[in-house]
């Protein structure tokens, strides 16, 4: 009896902020910070799937201490782009072809920085952690494009759906 009064009372809890919730985001949209967070993730991640891309997805020739420093670099260059041209700011659910745009830029920027970056690199004839192939900057350069592109037009049409669906 009384276990199920805690548990009648957890479930009633759990609701509430479940509806408060839905609410927030419903009224207010998807906050810039998680927004944010979400890119940075998925440029970090998305770094890391175009290196293993480029090792024929074998990951015994993966070389993984350097990649994950090198994902480090390529995150904090598409985090200043994406503070500098303010691609995370936009209405996620009322995405318009400005905030594509914006997203264009900024990946664009990152991945022109990048380039240039590997060239000097390569030029000044450095070795080391820090040695980023071209190749695996241009691989990340259309992944992260593609995929940020797509997340920004697809949740359009799901938020449309789910609000929908909890109006009636």
């Amino acid at each position: 009896p009384k276990n199920k009064t805690l548990i009648v009372k957890l479930r009633n809890q759990q609701e509430f902020l479940r509806s408060k919730t839905a609410y927030l985001f419903r009224r207010y949209s998807l906050p810039r910070w998680l927004l944010y967070g979400h890119d940075i993730t998925a440029v970090y991640l998305s770094f890391l799937f175009a290196y293993l891309l480029r090792f024929n997805l074998i990951p015994q020739d993966f070389p993984l201490v350097q990649a994950l420093i090198q994902g480090i670099i390529v995150t904090i260059v598409y985090a200043v782009f994406t503070l500098v041209y303010r691609s995370h700011t936009g209405l996620i659910r009322h995405t318009t072809l400005t905030d594509i745009t914006l997203v264009f830029l900024t990946t664009t920027s990152s991945a022109i920085f990048l380039f240039f970056y590997s060239l000097l690199y390569y030029s000044l004839g450095f070795d080391g952690n820090l040695r980023m192939p071209i190749s695996v900057v241009l691989i990340h350069y259309v992944l992260i494009s593609v995929f940020l592109f797509f997340m920004r037009i697809s949740v359009k049409p799901v938020s449309y759906t789910h609000l929908r669906a909890h109006e009636t």
